[in-house]
C-alpha cells in the first residue's frame, strides 16, 4: 500500500438496465436449458486527477446467488483488471449453473432465473481500499443485464468509532457504536457498514449494525474493519452500581463531605444533612470521602462503613455492597492568653503546644490554640529566675477566663465559644535616687545601697534593682560643710529616714543645702546709699531716712564675698567698720558671720552765677519747673536775684538764652566756654560762673515754602548757633533769626524723606547767579533780611 496517494481513488461502476430503475428485479430472459453465462455490463469510471499511469488497478468481484430462505451462496470471484482510462467497459460474466440447478433458489417456482449479489472490492496496487455490494440482481442464463444506478468506490483511509475512549458497560446492557468512515481526502463516506467482530464474545458481542450486547463481567475489543482499514475501541463490562449513603452523627459544627470519583457533595450542619447525600458508584469502586470543615470548625469523626477511619478526614469505601457511613462536625474554639500592663516576665504553657513567652505587656511564642469544643486545657505560669544581676520574677495573677483563679494553675474549658486568659509578672522594681542642692551628702540603706554627692557638684543620679514587694528605708547624710534639707519624691519631708515599698518603680530625692553665715549691715549717717555684695544690691538707704539701717544676708560657708559701696547725689562716705574698714569696698571668705558698719553723709550744696559781657541785652534761664537761674542782662550787665542760684551739688543744669529784639547772643564763657548752640548744659559739683554775652543785631526772617517737608540750619560765624527752622507742614512757615552786627550768617536746608530741598532766594552771597541757591550766605548789616527756602515733592 505503500504506493496510494493522501488524495482519494474514486473508481465509479455504473450497471445499465435500460428502461428500468430496479435493479433488484432486472433480467432478460432465457430458457432453463441455456447454459451461457449471464453478463452484467459496468462502465468504470476513474477520476483522472487521483491516477497516476504507474498505479495498478483492479476490481474483484464475487458473485452469489440466493436461496429463498435469503442464504447467500458464492458462485465465484474473479478479477478484472481496470486501466488509467477516464472510462472503460468491465462486462462481468456470471456462471448461473449452479444456481440454475438449485431447486431452493430464489424464484425456482416461478422460473424466474438467478438472484444474484455483486461483491465489489476496489484494488489498488493490490491492496483492497473499499468494499460495496450491488443486488440483489435478477439474471438470466446468456442474457446480458445493464444497470443504470452507480456505484461508487473510494479510497478508504479511516474508521473513526463513537464514543472513541472506552466503552464501561454494566452486565445486560446494550450499546452502540457508530462508525464514520473518511476517505484519504478526510471525506466522509456514507453508506458503508463495516465488518464487526468481538476479540471475546463471551464478554460482550457485537451484531452487523455495531450494537453491543455486555455479557460477563471483563474486557474485549470490539473491531470494525472495510477492506484493510480497520479500528477497534476496548469495551469493560462491569457489575452493575450499589449505592453509597452518608448521614451525620450530630455535633456543634459544620462542613461538606465530597466524593471521589464524584457523586457526593452533601452539607452537614449539626445533625442535619443537605445536597447530594447518596449516589450511586460501580461495583466495587474504590469510592473516597473526605471531609472539609467550615472556618472555625473541625471534623469529628466517621462512622458507619468508615468507622475505622474515625481518625482522619478522609474514608475510602469499596463498594462491593452498598454502604452507609456516618459523618460529624465540631466547632473549634480558641484559648488566648494575653499580657497584662505588668512589667515583669515568664511564661504560660499548657496543652496544645502552648508556651506563651510574658514580657511587660507583650506576648510572644504560642500564646493560642484552637481546639475542639468542650475541650479542657489547664494552665501554668512559670516566672523567671534569677539570673546573674537579674532578680526573680513574681507572678502577678490570672484575669479574664481565669480571673477566680489563684496559684500557679488555671483550668478553662472551651465549650460553646472562646476563652481569653489574661497573665502577668511583676519584675525588679528600680530605686532611683537623686542628690540635688548646693549642699553634698548621700544616701544608704541597710542592704548596701549608697549613693554621694560633693557640693557644687551637679546633680547626681543613682538606681537599684529590688525585688517587688521588698521594703526598703533610705538614710540621707549631709557632709560636714552641709545641711539635710529633707527628701521629695516616694518619701516627702525632713526626716533624714524614707521608707517605701517596692510594689512599683520608686524615686525620691535628697536636697541638701551648704551652710551658710548670716553677713549682718548696719547704713547709718545721712544722704543715701547702697552696700553691693558680690555686685548685688544687698542693704540701701535713702535720702531722709531717720536713724541706721540694719540688712542681714545670708551666704554659703567659703564663699568668698566681694563688698562694694556706693552713693546717691549729694552722699560721701565718711567712715566704714567691722568687716570691711575701706571705704572703697573689701574681700572676705564667709567661714564665720560677719557685720559691717557703714557712715553715709550729706553734700552741701553748690552756687552757679552769671557773669555779663559784650554790651547787648538778653535772659539767661534754666530749664527747671522752678528755675534756679532766671538772669536778665541789660547792656552786658546781670541784673535781678535771678542772677545767681543754690543747686543741689552733683545737679544737672540746662541754660538757654533769648536776646532782646535787635540782639543776639554772641558768645558763652566760664564753664560753658566753647559751646556752639544757644544753651548751655553743665554739671554742678562745685560753685559755677557762667559768662554771658549778647550784642546788637539785625532780623533775618527766613520764609519757608513749596509742597515738601524739611529744616533749615542758621550759623552765625563767630557766635553761637540757634535752633534750626523746620518746615512743619506743607503750608509753609518763618522764622527771625538774629545775627550779631558785623558777622556773617549761613543758611543750609536739609530735605525730609520723600522730598527735596530746591534752593534759597534772598540777598545771599551767591545770588549773583540766576535762580535759587543751596546754600545762602548773608555778609550783609544793618535792616531786616528777608529769605525763601523752597521744598516741594518730586
Amino acid at each position: 500500500m505503500n504506493r496510494l496517494r493522501a488524495t482519494a481513488i474514486a473508481v465509479v461502476a455504473l450497471v445499465m438496465l435500460a428502461g428500468c430503475s430496479d435493479i433488484a428485479r432486472m433480467v432478460t430472459p432465457a430458457g432453463k436449458t441455456d447454459l451461457r453465462p449471464a453478463r452484467v455490463a459496468f462502465t468504470a469510471s476513474v477520476s483522472s486527477a487521483s491516477v497516476r499511469t504507474s498505479d495498478e488497478l483492479s476490481l474483484r468481484v464475487t458473485s452469489s446467488y440466493v436461496q429463498s430462505n435469503g442464504t447467500r451462496v458464492v458462485i465465484a470471484s474473479q478479477t478484472i483488471v481496470l486501466s488509467a482510462a477516464a472510462s472503460q467497459a468491465v462486462p462481468i460474466p456470471v456462471d448461473l449453473a449452479a444456481c440454475l440447478a438449485d431447486a431452493s433458489r430464489d424464484g425456482a417456482g416461478t422460473d424466474a432465473g438467478c438472484s444474484v449479489v455483486l461483491d465489489l472490492s476496489l484494488v489498488v496496487n493490490g491492496t483492497s481500499v473499499d468494499r460495496q455490494t450491488v443486488g440483489p440482481l435478477r439474471l438470466a442464463a446468456g442474457a446480458t443485464t445493464a444497470v443504470s444506478q452507480p456505484v461508487t468506490l473510494f479510497e478508504i483511509a479511516s474508521i473513526d468509532l463513537s464514543p472513541a475512549s472506552a466503552l464501561v458497560m454494566v452486565q445486560g446492557a446494550t450499546a452502540t457504536i457508530n462508525p464514520l468512515v473518511r476517505d484519504t481526502r478526510g471525506l466522509t463516506v456514507a453508506g458503508r457498514t463495516p465488518n464487526w467482530t468481538s476479540d471475546a464474545p463471551t464478554i460482550a458481542s457485537v451484531d452487523g449494525s455495531g450494537k453491543v450486547t455486555a455479557i460477563n463481567v471483563g474486557e474485549t475489543r470490539i473491531s470494525a474493519t472495510i477492506g484493510g482499514v480497520s479500528n477497534n475501541i476496548l469495551v469493560r463490562v462491569t457489575k452493575p452500581p450499589v449505592a453509597l449513603a452518608l448521614t451525620a452523627t450530630a455535633g456543634s459544627g459544620s462542613g461538606s463531605v465530597k466524593s471521589s470519583p464524584t457523586g457526593i457533595d452533601c452539607r452537614v450542619s449539626g445533625a442535619a444533612t443537605t445536597g447530594t447525600c447518596s449516589a450511586d458508584f460501580a461495583a466495587d469502586a474504590q469510592v473516597t470521602l473526605t471531609s472539609t470543615a467550615d472556618a472555625g470548625q473541625s471534623f469529628g469523626a466517621w462512622g458507619g462503613a468508615c468507622a475505622s477511619s474515625a481518625a482522619g478526614v478522609s474514608c475510602t469505601v469499596t463498594m462491593a455492597q452498598a454502604r452507609a457511613v456516618t459523618a460529624q462536625f465540631s466547632s473549634m474554639r480558641r484559648l488566648t492568653v494575653v499580657a497584662t500592663s505588668t512589667d515583669g516576665r515568664g511564661r504560660i504553657t499548657g496543652p496544645f503546644g502552648i508556651d506563651c513567652r510574658i514580657d511587660g505587656a507583650a506576648a510572644t511564642g504560642t500564646c493560642a490554640a484552637d481546639v475542639v469544643d468542650g475541650t479542657p486545657i489547664t494552665l501554668t505560669n512559670v516566672p523567671d529566675a534569677a539570673n546573674g544581676s537579674t532578680l526573680a520574677q513574681m507572678f502577678a495573677g490570672w484575669g479574664g477566663d481565669c480571673a477566680a483563679a489563684a496559684g500557679t494553675t488555671c483550668t478553662v474549658t472551651l465549650a460553646g465559644g472562646n476563652r481569653s486568659v489574661t497573665a502577668g509578672f511583676q519584675g525588679a522594681k528600680s530605686l532611683t535616687v537623686q542628690l540635688a542642692g548646693t549642699g553634698g551628702g548621700g544616701a544608704t540603706t541597710a542592704t548596701g545601697f549608697s549613693c554621694a554627692r560633693a557640693a557644687g557638684q551637679a546633680i547626681v543620679t543613682c538606681a537599684s534593682s529590688l525585688v517587688f514587694g521588698a521594703q526598703v528605708a533610705l538614710v540621707a547624710e549631709p557632709d560636714g560643710q552641709s545641711t539635710f534639707i529633707g527628701w521629695t519624691g516616694a518619701c516627702n519631708g525632713p526626716s533624714t529616714v524614707c521608707v517605701t515599698t517596692m510594689t512599683a518603680a520608686r524615686a525620691a530625692t535628697a536636697t541638701f543645702t551648704r551652710r551658710t553665715f548670716p553677713l549682718t549691715m548696719v547704713l547709718d549717717g545721712g544722704g543715701n546709699g547702697s552696700v553691693l555684695v558680690n555686685g548685688v544690691v544687698a542693704c540701701s538707704r535713702t535720702a531722709g531716712q531717720v536713724g541706721a539701717i540694719t540688712c542681714t544676708t545670708n551666704i554659703e560657708i567659703d564663699t568668698r564675698v566681694v563688698v562694694t559701696l556706693t552713693t546717691g547725689d549729694q552722699t560721701d562716705i565718711i567712715g566704714n567698720a567691722g568687716a570691711c574698714e575701706s571705704i572703697a569696698g573689701c574681700e572676705f571668705v564667709m567661714n564665720t558671720a560677719r557685720s559691717l558698719t557703714t557712715t553715709f553723709s550729706s553734700r552741701a550744696p553748690v552756687t552757679v552765677r552769671i557773669i555779663g559781657s559784650a554790651s547787648g541785652t538778653g535772659l539767661v534761664r534754666s530749664d527747671e519747673a522752678v528755675p534756679a537761674i532766671n538772669c536778665r542782662v541789660v547792656n552786658g550787665v546781670p541784673t535781678g536775684a535771678g542772677c545767681s542760684g543754690s543747686v543741689p551739688n552733683g545737679s544737672t543744669i540746662r541754660l538757654q538764652t533769648t536776646g532782646d529784639p535787635g540782639n543776639a547772643l554772641i558768645l558763652w564763657g566760664g564753664s560753658c566756654s566753647g559751646r556752639g548752640q544757644s544753651d548751655c548744659t553743665l554739671v554742678a559739683r562745685t560753685n559755677v560762673d557762667v559768662v554771658v554775652g549778647f550784642t546788637a543785631a539785625i532780623d533775618l526772617e527766613l520764609r519757608l515754602s513749596g509742597s515738601g517737608l524739611g529744616v533749615v540750619s542758621f550759623e552765625p560765624v563767630g557766635a553761637p548757633s540757634q535752633q534750626p527752622c523746620a518746615m512743619t507742614t506743607t503750608s509753609g512757615a518763618n522764622c527771625r533769626f538774629a545775627l550779631p552786627i558785623g558777622l556773617s550768617s549761613v543758611l543750609r536746608g536739609q530735605a525730609a524723606n520723600g522730598a527735596r530741598f530746591d534752593g534759597f532766594i534772598g540777598p545771599c552771597a551767591e545770588s549773583a547767579v540766576e535762580g535759587p541757591v543751596p546754600v545762602c550766605t548773608y555778609r550783609g548789616i544793618g535792616f531786616l533780611r528777608v529769605f525763601t527756602a523752597t521744598f516741594s515733592k518730586p
